[in-house]
């Protein structure tokens, strides 16, 4: 500093810069798939922020908004993203979520996320079907065809009669049902 007379003094200070919270930037998924026949609260995707506060801790919640149409289909528990629902791949293959990240000075960021459905391998279903034979029809004699099917397409099936039955054969491949003896409506 100087006066009009020309006296200086100089002295030296110090500053201090108070750190202010920084807002939440992005968040992030680990993964952004799960097989639809994954049971309910099978972890989808880890959650992470990113956040110039390199020591800050996060809350995530599903949150409405715009793209929040699959929130109820899923949950977040800690830094997971879980599935809430049983998935159907064939009648919906993909859902979208709004998920909010919040530092713990209360600085939030939202983000909306597509969470596609994989096509997992379904269980086939025999059909209900009625058989039924003459008496006395000599062995190998076709019943019928046992059909089968699948929510999966293009699956082709293979089948056997289980257990130790004798009195029927399958043909593994086309399903053909037929005798192996001669049947005896009296005494069967």
């Amino acid at each position: 500093s100087s006066d009009k007379g020309g006296q200086t003094i100089q002295r030296s200070f110090v500053i201090r810069i108070i750190d202010q919270n920084d807002f939440p930037t992005d968040i992030l998924l680990s993964d952004t798939t799960i097989n639809e026949i994954a049971p309910i609260g099978t972890r989808v995707a880890t959650i992470t922020t990113t956040d110039e506060d390199l020591t800050d801790t996060f809350t995530y919640s599903l949150i409405a908004g715009s793209g929040d149409a699959g929130n109820s289909s899923f949950a977040i528990v800690g830094d997971e993203l879980q599935s809430n629902t049983t998935f159907d791949y064939e009648s919906q293959p993909n859902y979208t979520v709004r998920i909010r990240t919040t530092d713990s000075q209360g600085g939030s960021f939202e983000k909306t996320f597509n969470i596609a459905l994989t096509n997992g391998n379904e269980k086939p279903s025999i059909d209900p079907q009625f058989f039924s034979i003459s008496e006395n029809s000599t062995p190998n004699t076709i019943i019928g065809t046992v059909t089968a099917s699948d929510m999966d397409a293009n699956e082709t099936f293979t089948f056997s009669i289980l257990g130790s039955q004798l009195d029927f054969r399958i043909d593994d491949a086309s399903g053909a049902l037929s005798s192996s003896r001669t049947f005896d409506y009296k005494n069967d």
